[in-house]
């Protein structure tokens, strides 16, 4: 009898011990594989250049988290770049005045005397996982230009084979003239063939997939525009040219019956740039308070365009460039957010006097 329940209990811590390494296992094996990281996105993801002496604003809110939400920014700089003052460390929108004489480092990217600030933007999602993103901010002397690609809108959809134009006459120097227009693409993407690279307004054709192509599903292709004034100041735009096999993926979204979004977005203005009325579109997938604002560069409230209750569906608003007063406001960048609950998004526009 003994012995029959001495062997009883045995077989009973077995199947115990076995049952807790399984329950282990499937909690350890569980995890990492639902997780992803943020990603961190500074402004538009592109090196620029700014005036020395000016303030110039670092925005965080394009960043995300495909499945989560980023709960922290944090940023910093390296220090091989010119150091600088940032007005906080931890908004998702802060700014900083872009010095006017560079620090003696000998590990300073450019010339001798060149102010070169290197910004790194740390987030973290509510899992703790982490991204860092860079970007460099060049000090010139000098208001420098602005590139605009088409009406500004970062990503537009073609079919294959098809003749898409480029234009970057929207390009402007608000003290001066742009002389030089180069048009490149990024190695990442699909490669195509421009009818000039020096042009104001060029053409290409939207390729086949090349071995470049980093969608599985359709082409790629990143293209660049650099402007160059005449005191020799630069910079670039970037816009993303997707091409479809046919046009049923693009006539899908038109001839959707749902009047209800899929997803939370703020699309590009249109037109942008604009002079003196532009509409802000964006997507609702369900009812919320929504918030849509206007800012300058330096983070000033400019305009409040909507603070209300809505009902989902797909919107707009219309914004005659005034600000809260009914005062028109003065040429050049502005910022425009949207805040729906948790959700919340950041884009650039341009008015054009």
């Amino acid at each position: 009898m003994c012995i029959i329940n001495f062997n009883k209990r045995r077989v009973m811590k077995k199947i115990i011990q076995a049952s807790f390494i399984i329950l282990f296992q499937s909690l350890v094996l569980a995890q990492p594989n639902d997780l992803e990281t943020p990603v961190s996105i500074i402004n538009d993801g592109l090196d620029t250049q700014a005036q020395m002496g000016s303030v110039f604003t670092l925005n965080g809110t394009n960043s995300y988290d495909p499945n989560g939400t980023i709960v922290s920014y944090d940023w910093s700089q390296s220090p091989n770049g010119t150091q600088v003052e940032f007005s906080s460390e931890n908004d998702s929108i802060v700014t900083f005045t872009v010095p006017t004489e560079s620090d003696e480092n000998l590990n300073m990217p450019g010339g001798d005397g060149d102010v070169i600030c290197i910004i790194w933007l740390t987030v973290t999602d509510n899992d703790g996982l982490t991204d860092m993103s860079q970007i460099m901010i060049k000090g010139v002397e000098g208001e420098p230009p602005l590139s605009v690609i088409n009406d500004g809108s970062p990503n537009v959809t073609l079919q294959i084979g098809t003749e898409f134009t480029l234009d970057g006459s929207n390009s402007y120097d608000s003290d001066g003239t742009i002389n030089e227009y180069s048009w490149s693409q990024s190695q990442n993407g699909d490669q195509v063939v421009f009818s000039s690279t020096d042009e104001t307004v060029v053409t290409f054709i939207v390729p086949e997939e090349s071995p470049n192509d980093i969608s599985d599903s359709s082409v790629t292709c990143i293209i660049y525009l650099t402007v160059t004034d005449n005191d020799g100041n630069t910079d670039m735009s970037q816009i993303i040219v997707t091409g479809l096999l046919n046009d049923d993926g693009q006539q899908l979204d038109l001839s959707d019956t749902s009047n209800t979004p899929d997803k939370f977005k703020l699309n590009q203005n249109y037109p942008n740039p604009f002079n003196p009325v532009t509409t802000l579109g964006y997507d609702l997938p369900e009812n919320r308070l929504v918030n849509i604002t206007i800012y300058d560069m330096l983070g000033n409230v400019i305009n409040q365009l909507v603070n209300e209750v809505q009902n989902s569906g797909y919107k707009s608003i219309q914004w005659d460039a005034t600000d809260n007063q009914g005062q028109p406001v003065s040429a050049g960048a502005y910022l425009y957010t949207i805040e729906a609950g948790e959700f919340r998004q950041t884009k650039k526009m341009i008015l054009l006097k």
